[in-house]
């Protein structure tokens, strides 16, 4: 049972039945979904709890580890933030929750708390159609490098990958070394997704409808993808890795993820989030995501700034203002409600509108499907990262 706030528990695998009952409710944000928390809770500061019926969430950010607080829910959004930012600072965590999706970092009140889109945890959505086609202009480079693969290694086959056999695991964990090998010193983020991968394999025998995908070149294993099956012809992919000796592998690894989709009526892939590593960042918007699930940082405005708003002045009558206090003719419209104060404070509903459309405007997709960026790409995709 997930306790209530301010009471918390350290996630568990008996916990994914109540937190898939929170989350099935909602479009699958990939840090409320279960096998992600379940697998990326490394350094085990994971923990649960319930306010306001909301699903509340104790993560570690997946690159420092550091710990922060967030919530999926649409219930009493505001009071749910104001007691979880406070909760966070009493705590040393800070003064802001992270990673709020859209829907409820937007529905709160605006006077009281401010929100501002995390480029870098948007999840990328993929449609599973499109994924299968590869048509269009802008996936013209990625048809070139599938038909090179199809066409240099004629040999190749694809099969689903039994997760508890151990030498199919063997096999992939070998893959993964091989994948960190080729691309050099490993950083710190490539240890904790492997530790993030282990977790995975050794908690597959609990984790439903988690399946796996694998190319084969002369029967040796030389890419896999693990995919998640969700409500709402919805799927989550967790870990994919692929030997890059192989040009075009990738490409042809996320068509028969797509192949393996369509074949079971599902429509839309959550790739997950870049965490605004560029070259990551590159490689997934060039697989040209239909949609972007958003999300945002979160701060109670008393606490972020202290300057004027319009709301913040009162409405006083122009004619009292103006009527003399005394028979010297001194003016009592004080200070600090001069013209200066009213400026200011324009200026900040000003800058505020100017803020919001630059927060709204983030990762774009162009009409004919193409993604705008110009960073470059590394030829490679992980779990978090893709």
């Amino acid at each position: 049972m997930i306790p209530r706030f301010p009471g918390f528990k350290p996630l568990q695998l008996s916990d994914i039945t109540e937190v898939n009952v929170h989350a099935s409710r909602f479009d699958p944000y990939s840090d409320f979904n279960f096998v992600s928390m379940w697998n990326w809770n490394t350094s085990d500061q994971c923990a649960i709890s319930t306010l306001h019926g909301n699903l509340v969430v104790r993560l570690a950010d997946y690159l420092t580890d550091a710990p922060f607080y967030t919530f999926l829910g649409d219930n009493a959004v505001t009071e749910t933030a104001s007691s979880l930012i406070r909760h966070s600072s009493a705590s040393g965590y800070g003064s802001s929750l992270r990673l709020v999706p859209e829907f409820a970092a937007l529905s709160m009140d605006k006077p009281l708390m401010g929100a501002e889109m995390d480029i870098d945890g948007n999840d990328y959505v993929l449609s599973v159609a499109r994924l299968r086609s590869f048509e269009g202009s802008s996936l013209e480079r990625r048809r070139t490098e599938i038909n090179r693969f199809v066409r240099e290694r004629p040999e190749h086959r694809v099969a689903l990958l039994d997760l508890t056999d151990h030498t199919v695991v063997d096999g992939m964990v070998a893959l993964f070394e091989k994948w960190a090998e080729r691309k050099g010193t490993p950083e710190t983020f490539d240890l904790h997704e492997f530790r993030a991968f282990k977790r995975f394999l050794d908690s597959v025998p609990f984790l439903p409808d988690v399946h796996g995908i694998g190319v084969f070149s002369h029967d040796k294993l030389v890419a896999f993808a693990n995919i998640e099956l969700l409500p709402r012809r919805f799927a989550m992919a967790h870990f994919w890795k692929a030997d890059i000796s192989y040009p075009g592998l990738y490409p042809f690894l996320m068509r028969e993820i797509g192949e393996f989709l369509t074949a079971r009526g599902y429509e839309q892939l959550n790739f997950q989030q870049d965490l605004g590593l560029s070259g990551l960042r590159f490689s997934k918007k060039s697989y040209a995501p239909a949609a972007f699930l958003r999300k945002y940082s979160v701060v109670e405005r008393t606490a972020r700034s202290l300057r004027p708003s319009l709301l913040s002045v009162p409405s006083v009558p122009e004619a009292f203002l103006a009527s003399p206090a005394n028979s010297f003719g001194v003016s009592l419209r004080p200070p600090s409600l001069s013209d200066a104060l009213m400026r200011l404070a324009r200026e900040e509903e000003a800058e505020e509108v100017e803020r919001a459309s630059v927060r709204r405007s983030g990762i774009t997709v162009k009409r004919d499907g193409s993604t705008t960026g110009d960073e470059a790409d590394d030829g490679t995709l992980t779990s978090k990262v893709g």
